[in-house]
Order: C-alpha cells, then structure tokens, then sequence
C-alpha cells in the first residue's frame, strides 16, 4: 500500500469512528437507561469497535488484495445494516423519543455494535487463511 493510500484509509477510518462517536453520545442515555452500562462504556467502546471495523475493511481488507478474497460477512447484514441502524437510531435520539423508541434504538445500536465486531473478526479470519 502507498503512502497516499495508507493516509486516504486511514483518514477514511478517523471518519468513521467519529460518526460512531456522535451517534452514541446522542444515544448514551437510552444505551445506559436500558442495557445497564454508564454511557462512557458504550460510547468510548462502540467508537472503537466501529473504528477498529473501518480500518480492517477500508485499509487491510479492501487494500490487502485488489477485493478478491471471498468474504462471508460482507453485504447488507455485515457492513450496510449496521451502519445503518448506528446512524439511523443515533439521529432519531437527538428529537427526543418516546419511550418505545428509545427502547429499541438502544437494542439497535447493541445489535449493530454485534453485528461490526463479527464482522470484523470474520475479515479479520478470512485474510488470516488467503495468507497462508
């Protein structure tokens, strides 16, 4: 990898992990009220399960060799609906929600949060094994 690439994926990384970021400290309180965790826990660990998730599938994965490992946790329930439900259920806690939905944005972001780490460690095996 250059060092024009390294630096893009890096910047890439830094980009990700602050989205995660902000979208759990505007959804700290229904993390803490509902799965029992102070706010700091889930927001400094989801920051860097998403960031530890961007710099593997942005700088090692995808980089590592042109794409063309087959990658089980790859697609919409590995990568595209996690991000979505972190992103989703981070701005709705910023309207103030009932009570229904603050329930569920917190179970959301945990299965999200789940969802990022598996995925991960499935990049993370299945680059281990093409190395070999």
């Amino acid at each position: 990898m250059t060092s024009d690439t390294e630096t893009a994926c890096l910047y890439k990384s830094f980009i990700y992990t602050v989205i995660a970021f902000l979208c759990l400290l505007s959804a700290s309180g229904s993390l803490e009220t509902y799965l029992y965790l102070p706010g700091i826990v889930w927001i400094l660990g989801g920051s860097v399960i998403a960031g530890g998730w961007a710099y593997e599938k942005l700088c090692r994965f995808d980089g590592s060799d042109g794409n063309t490992h087959d990658c089980s946790a790859c697609g919409v329930f590995g990568h595209k609906l996690p991000w979505i439900l972190l992103v989703g259920c981070g701005l709705a806690n910023l309207v103030d929600p009932t009570t229904g939905w603050s329930a569920f944005s917190a179970y959301a972001i945990a299965v999200a949060l789940f969802s990022l780490t598996g995925s991960f460690f499935m990049m993370r095996l299945n680059e281990d094994k093409s190395e070999h």
